[in-house]
């Protein structure tokens, strides 16, 4: 994911306006519950990824040393601990790690 924001990065600087006709590669969409929680309890929302086609994003544990790990960041109020679970990885053969 760094390597593609940085690749995007750099067509922005030297590409000038050409960046702006880049299609969005990634769309996020949080659907949390409509819910209130009292103390300790729990609940569990959803962060679906979507990559436009051609594109892929690593594993968090992938299996070539020289791949960046996907990485998820939240900020969360005080008091709240979030515990993230990653589907299982799709295994995919490309160019770059043959």
């Amino acid at each position: 994911m760094r390597i593609l924001g940085a690749v995007l990065l750099a067509l922005g600087v030297a590409g000038g306006g050409f960046a702006q006709e880049i299609p969005s590669l990634v769309q996020a969409e949080f659907s949390p519950p409509r819910v209130q929680l009292g103390v300790g309890e729990t609940v569990q929302v959803s962060l679906l990824i979507s990559i436009a086609p051609g594109w892929h994003i690593n594993s968090v544990q992938p299996d070539v040393p020289f791949l960046i790990p996907t990485e998820l960041q939240l900020d969360a109020p005080p008091g709240v601990k979030v515990e993230v679970a990653w589907p299982a990885p799709e295994l995919v053969s490309l160019p770059l790690s043959q």
